[in-house]
């Protein structure tokens, strides 16, 4: 493969990783940001209905960004990312183990005990989540920009924007 084509490549490459990145940061908005809280102002769905449907809603989630670190990864390697790229990505995958291995089964005890008429003490696990959420969904935004900044280093777009400064 000559040069010229394995650039061409990398460089497809990392644009789809960047459009991967970029649907993934919109899968994430519309569920945690968007459906979930609207789903609690609905007035006849109750509180234990509610969490329900957000727990398997959750877990499918994950299970879908499971499915998307793992894509990305393989991509990255592929397209021969630089560093800051895969340091970004190992930061994503273990903020997707520390949901999965402890605060999702957390969340998932305290849901089943209000589920079953049970108050469970409060506790800071929900707002942990949501910080998380938070912080997955600016790294999210930081490795789509990163990806998509790179792509433009050889077109001339970028040598106009960079003028335009």
């Amino acid at each position: 493969m000559s040069f010229t084509t394995r650039d061409t490549l990398n460089n497809n490459l990392r644009k789809g990783l960047g459009t991967i990145f970029f649907v993934w940061l919109g899968i994430l908005l519309g569920v945690s940001f968007l459906a979930t809280p609207v789903k609690f102002q609905a007035p006849h769905l109750t509180l234990p209905v509610a969490l329900e449907v957000g727990k398997v809603t959750f877990h499918l989630l994950h299970k879908v960004e499971w499915g998307l670190l793992a894509l990305t990864f393989f991509l990255a390697y592929l397209a021969k990312v630089d560093k800051k790229i895969h340091g970004s990505m190992l930061i994503l995958g273990i903020i997707l183990a520390l949901q999965n291995l402890w605060l999702i089964p957390t969340l998932d005890l305290r849901i089943d005990a209000i589920v079953t008429g049970i108050t469970p003490p409060p506790g800071h696990f929900h707002l942990t989540y949501i910080v998380i959420e938070i912080l997955k969904l600016v790294l999210l935004g930081f490795i789509a920009f990163l990806l998509t900044w790179h792509t433009l280093d050889h077109c001339e777009k970028r040598k106009i924007f960079i003028k335009k400064l």
